[in-house]
């Protein structure tokens, strides 16, 4: 109590002064503006941009010195400054008379000592001034810049848009893979952070300058380049001695070679294979393409878990990886990228849950308490060489190899007999990239892309159950086994002419692509072959696509985009030979306004494939108690779907405004539905075709930086329409309709005070009608976190997540975090769940269920860590 009183107190005592005035030139307002006032120590009070009325206007507060300086600039423009002394009058009015300059600068200093800065396309932001000294990691940095969003699973957003690349010093390290880094590297070697607009990674494409792509690049401090640099990271519980922390970044940055080693072993629910993103796939008509392609899996085995909570809350895994990423150039003009990892999971998880199905005549509830256990391993390794022939020829070449071993071993009572379930998987993956770019001439570039891709993948799974051996008229204790085999090989080659004149943009582009899929599972009852239940599918396709694009510039605000996809695809099985002709369409209008932002209106048209599996013409296990088949003695039909959505977005030039909203409206033909018969015991698919439903959905996003409070905020609401045919334990489709809506509020403070807060408001409802029967559920959850530095070494940190579901739960965290001056150790004691929650109800809604989960939480503990950085 005594902190807050003083919060109140010296916020009291402070005085608050309005500065406003107006900016012009030769009597015509100047927007956009900067207008910075400094005190006598040149440290920054606030800041503002002029409207388009010129008008400015800032709040400050100051406490002895009444002397200020007002700094304007304005590109174009020479800059201006005053120097007042305030008074007791409250309000102060200071216009400026601007002169234009002859000569255009070339960057915009919107603070002064480089707290942001915006340089034509990159926006540079000093972490010092956003940061509260409690950060662990990069992502703990990133959180609190504004501007830029964390999502929940890593995924990092600049200006509304997920990032392509997360850099170090300039350089890319870990591709796709950035979370490893975001999530390990200490946040205190950072200096700065940039927002990289107009991102392209390719320097002849980048001549074009057509890129959308945004990406982010980590400055980090003067004192830890050319060096090598790093952290040692010990931790135990001190109350629960089953806890423990440990963590090692060794780094070497220098401008010919970047390096970093980081590794992490902690048992507090974080996954380590969660960092490591799956196989990638990416189709941009103007720029390169990347196809990575997977074998199909069967066998799936449900861990229990849920997403509502955080990991730390609800998880129980010991994680440890190792990662070893470097770019070196060997040359000026070619350069080396590498990363390799070992990432392993050991989960344990409990869980019970009893299940309504909403069926007819009447519904059907099982139950299932499970304890479940999983050993998941991922190894992999990626090369990148990059090579700048001239300025007319740009090669890469990218190879990439993954292995996935899992072992699963899951006891299930469910309703009142025991289930078991062993499982042994393997997945290998290789991918192989290879990319030329050659600038013909003036504004025409062809880009050449070579691929190749294996994906393999195994499955072992042994099950001993009473209600499968019932069905297949054995012993209760017999085991079943189905090995599964599915290889999936692919090569293709594409190429496309880029081609750009006065108003016009143009692509046209031809991939020839074949492709090999085999899968194969061999079913086994009590060691012997079960013919009904063992399938086999192989197929090949062999596809010819041809690409056309055309951008057209009626006005500089005004453009047309439209694009052209056909597929020529030789489809051969077992069963039906087919050739079959696809299309795609996006076509639409952008007009691009610099003061209210960019309006987008496109309607997209598409066919494809439905997914192999549709072929399988024999039932196949897909877990423990649910069969599957595809059609039977029919070739599969094309798919189709058309939407159009209308969108807006506004980004301006700094981090301190945007917006971004969309409306969608999406009509499926026909599309892949199931017929589903649910008993007591099992449950049976059946694929059909049928036509599909309508689907609506909205999007709107708001980040606000409110200069008053010093307080970055997010709107958010996200809702989700759809209607959908549905069979089940019916002779006739009927339809479902749900409603999804979730609603976010969040904010983040960057006071020059003691203490600064953080808080999120989230609820997610969801809506169903099936059946004459109507069902809703709402969940909320509630983030509170207040840091207050008693001094300069020592900070106390407080989070309290509320989360109101089928009851009311409460999770108090705190951080006690000691950093002695001109010391190299730093020391940090974490105290998790004080409440000391042990277990959590929720109920959730799925299409025709009604599920209760019932989870274990993690036990209040205690954790002190010692960090030494060198």
């Amino acid at each position: 109590m005594k902190y807050i009183l003083f919060f109140f107190t010296t916020f009291c005592f402070s005085q608050q002064y309005s500065i406003t005035g107006t900016i012009k030139n030769n009597n015509r307002s100047v927007e956009n503006a900067s207008v910075i006032i400094l005190d006598a120590n040149e440290s920054v009070l606030g800041y503002d941009y002029s409207d388009a009325k010129g008008s400015y206007r800032i709040l400050i507060s100051v406490n002895e010195n009444k002397k200020i300086t007002i700094s304007v600039s304005c590109l174009g423009y020479e800059k201006k400054q005053v120097i007042l002394t305030l008074t007791d009058k409250k309000i102060v009015s200071q216009s400026f008379e601007l002169v234009e300059q002859t000569e255009v600068l070339n960057e915009v200093v919107l603070e002064t000592e480089q707290k942001i800065k915006v340089d034509s396309d990159t926006i540079t932001i000093k972490t010092k001034y956003f940061t509260n000294d409690t950060e662990q990691t990069v992502e703990d940095v990133l959180k609190r810049i504004p501007g830029i969003e964390v999502e929940e699973d890593g995924t990092i957003k600049a200006n509304g848009k997920p990032i392509e690349k997360l850099l170090v010093e300039g350089d890319d390290l870990f591709d796709q893979d950035y979370k490893l880094l975001s999530k390990n590297l200490d946040g205190k070697v950072l200096d700065a952070v940039q927002i990289l607009k107009n991102f392209e990674d390719n320097p002849i494409l980048k001549q074009l300058g057509d890129s959308k792509a945004v990406a982010v690049n980590l400055k980090l401090k003067k004192n830890l380049l050319n060096i090598w640099f790093g952290n040692l990271t010990l931790g135990a519980g001190v109350v629960s001695e089953n806890r423990w922390k440990e963590s090692l970044n060794i780094g070497l940055i220098r401008k010919k070679i970047k390096l970093l080693n980081l590794a992490d072993y902690n048992n507090s629910g974080t996954k380590a294979s969660s960092q490591i993103s799956k196989s990638f796939a990416s189709f941009d008509i103007y720029r390169q393409d990347r196809y990575e392609k997977e074998a199909r899996s069967v066998f799936h085995s449900f861990s229990g878990e849920n997403t509502t909570f955080s990991n730390t809350q609800s998880i129980f895994n010991d994680a440890f990886f190792n990662t070893l990423a470097f770019n070196t150039k060997i040359k000026p003009d070619f350069s080396v990228r590498s990363v390799s990892y070992f990432a392993l999971d050991e989960q344990i998880q409990n869980s019970l849950s009893s299940t309504k199905y909403l069926v007819e005549p009447n519904p059907i509830f099982t139950s299932e308490q499970k304890n479940y256990s999983l050993q998941n391993k991922k190894i992999g390794s990626e090369l990148e060489l990059k090579y700048t022939a001239n300025s007319k020829n740009y090669f890469t070449a990218n190879l990439i190899f993954k292995n996935n071993p899992q072992r699963i071993k899951d006891n299930i009572l469910f309703n009142e007999d025991l289930v078991a379930v062993n499982s042994r998987n393997n997945n290998y993956s290789f991918y192989n990239h290879l990319y030329h770019t050659y600038k013909i001439k003036g504004n025409k570039v062809l880009v050449n892309y070579l691929y190749f891709g294996n994906d393999q993948l195994t499955e072992r799974n042994k099950i001993i159950s009473p209600y499968l051996n019932d069905f297949f008229a054995v012993d209760s204790q017999a085991l079943i086994k189905e090995e599964v085999n599915n290889t999936l090989l692919y090569t293709g080659i594409k190429s496309k002419l880029i081609s750009k004149y006065k108003k016009t943009e143009h692509v046209i582009g031809v991939k020839l692509e074949s492709s090999t899929e085999k899968n194969k599972t061999n079913f086994l009852v009590e060691n012997t072959q079960n013919s009904e239940y063992s399938t086999g599918l192989d197929f090949k396709q062999n596809t010819i696509s041809v690409d056309n694009g055309i951008k057209y510039e009626f006005t500089e605000d005004l453009k047309l985009d439209s694009q052209i996809t056909f597929d020529f695809n030789d489809f051969k099985s077992e069963n039906f030979s087919k050739r079959y002709v696809l299309y795609r369409a996006h076509n639409g209008l952008n007009y691009d306004s610099k003061k209210t932002g960019t309006y987008s209106l496109f309607h997209s048209f598409n066919q494809t494939l439905p997914q192999t599996s549709a072929l399988l013409q024999k039932y196949q296990l897909i877990s423990y108690r649910n069969f599957s088949k595809g059609i039977v003695n029919q070739e599969l039909p094309v798919l189709k779907s058309q939407s159009i959505t209308l969108s807006h977005h506004y980004s301006g030039s700094s981090i301190r405004y945007s917006t971004t909203s969309s409306l969608s409206y999406t009509k499926s033909g026909k599309i892949n539905a199931s017929e589903t018969t649910i008993t007591n015991n099992f449950i049976f698919n059946n694929t059909s075709f049928v036509e599909g439903g309508d689907s609506y959905r909205f999007n709107f996003k708001l980040l606000y930086f409110i200069r008053k409070i010093q307080m970055a905020t997010k709107l958010e609401t996200d809702q989700n329409w759809t209607s959908a045919p549905v069979k089940v334990n019916t002779s006739d489709f009927n339809t479902i309709n749900t409603l999804f809506s979730t609603y976010i509020v969040s904010g983040t403070t960057y006071l020059e005070k003691p203490y600064n807060f953080d808080f999120t408001v989230t609820q997610n409802r969801s809506y169903t009608t099936f059946n004459d029967s109507k069902s809703s559920n709402v969940i909320t959850k509630a983030n509170f976190a207040i840091n207050y530095k008693l001094n300069e070494t020592f900070i106390v940190a407080l989070k309290n997540d509320v989360y109101w579901l089928d009851e009311t739960y409460s999770f108090l965290n705190a951080e006690l975090n000691y950093t002695p001056k001109k010391s190299k150790f730093s020391y940090r004691m974490v105290l998790n769940n004080l409440w000391n929650e042990n277990e959590f109800k929720i109920t959730s809604l799925n299409d025709y269920t009604i599920t209760t989960r019932s989870i274990p939480l993690i036990e209040r503990y205690a954790l002190l860590t010692v960090r030494y950085r060198f």
